[in-house]
């Protein structure tokens, strides 16, 4: 088992949009990273990357990435915000009258199953090598009993 430290490298400013259009330096020169000590690559908060986008052009295109860089000896993955956030409609949200740091979304909704769908999805399309996840917090329990992978408050928080 490997317990060492991984030098990588947080893109925060990527112009890939979901037209196709790329000019993110960092990105495109994998091996120079990879020279300089870097083993991974993370598209991160802030950078407009978006993990969860369905469009096939935008997901080939960070394959493609992700198989330079790959071949450069570098990983490439992506960061998601699964906290402080709304759901795709508001019954979708964590409800619990008391959150500790306010809205957020149920994974145990139909949202939040769609949502990690769509994640995973993506990273399995795009051959990416990690995942960074924010979320989500703080564990609230949620007292919605239409969810459809929790019953209740009772059996909303693994424990």
């Amino acid at each position: 088992m490997f317990w060492g430290n991984i030098y990588f490298v947080v893109c925060l400013d990527c112009e890939c949009e979901e037209s196709g259009n790329f000019s993110h330096e960092c990105l495109r020169t994998p091996f120079n990273l990879h020279v300089a000590g870097f083993e991974l690559i993370i598209m991160s908060f802030g950078s407009r990357f978006n993990l969860e986008s369905k469009n096939t052009k935008y997901r080939a295109l960070y394959k493609q990435l992700a198989d330079e860089a790959r071949a450069a000896g570098i990983a490439l993955g992506g960061y998601s915000l699964t906290s402080s956030r709304s759901a795709g409609m508001p019954a979708d949200n964590v409800q619990n009258p008391k959150p500790r740091f306010g809205r957020g979304p149920c994974l145990c909704s139909r949202w939040g199953h769609d949502y990690l769908d769509a994640l995973a999805s993506f990273m399995d399309e795009a051959g990416f090598g990690v995942f960074e996840n924010d979320g989500p917090s703080p564990g609230d329990s949620c007292s919605a009993t239409n969810h459809p992978y929790h019953a209740g408050e009772a059996d909303s928080v693994w424990r």
